[in-house]
């Protein structure tokens, strides 16, 4: 497996990982598949954050990225992460791999702080981000609905010093 910056012919696989995960969990509270044409601007907005692809093969097998938390100029040093795999990859270590990844970029960037809102019900996430000396801000209850239930928020912080 490597790992390396997203290029556009990624896109498709990325938008594929991504929609089995709005089909399928709560790991996104998204409900609104993507496609090339909604989602190409947002994964073509990646020039100074990364947006990074595992490759298994020739085959995408995840995807990370580090967003901007917020659009004020006080929060440049403040970025949200998110990870996804593909489903028939699970259980193979590549979201470890993925993280310790975007995490060294993050500190090569000189960023400060790592957020990453998680559903409580995705103890494997919860317990990735730990790995990696994430600590638990706070819950917001119930904030999402999805799959007809309400969803509790967990947020999770990375500060570097």
């Amino acid at each position: 497996m490597t790992i390396i910056s997203a290029k556009e012919h990624h896109f498709k696989s990325i938008i594929s990982i991504y929609n089995w995960a709005v089909t399928n969990t709560t790991a996104t509270l998204d409900e609104e598949l993507k496609t090339l044409d909604n989602y190409k601007e947002f994964l073509s907005s990646f020039t100074r954050l990364p947006l990074i692809v595992s490759l298994s093969g020739e085959q995408v097998s995840g995807w990370a990225c580090l967003k901007q938390y917020s659009d004020r100029s006080a929060y440049n040093t403040t970025v949200e992460l998110s990870v996804y795999v593909d489903p028939s990859f699970h259980g193979q270590g590549i979201a470890t791999k993925l993280m310790e990844e975007v995490i060294l970029r993050a500190k090569a960037l000189g960023l400060h702080s790592i957020l990453s809102r998680i559903t409580t019900e995705s103890a494997s996430s919860i317990h990735l981000h730990r790995k990696f000396g994430f600590t638990d801000v706070g819950v917001m209850t119930e904030v999402g609905f999805k799959f007809d239930k309400y969803v509790d928020v967990l947020i999770m912080q990375k500060i570097f010093n």
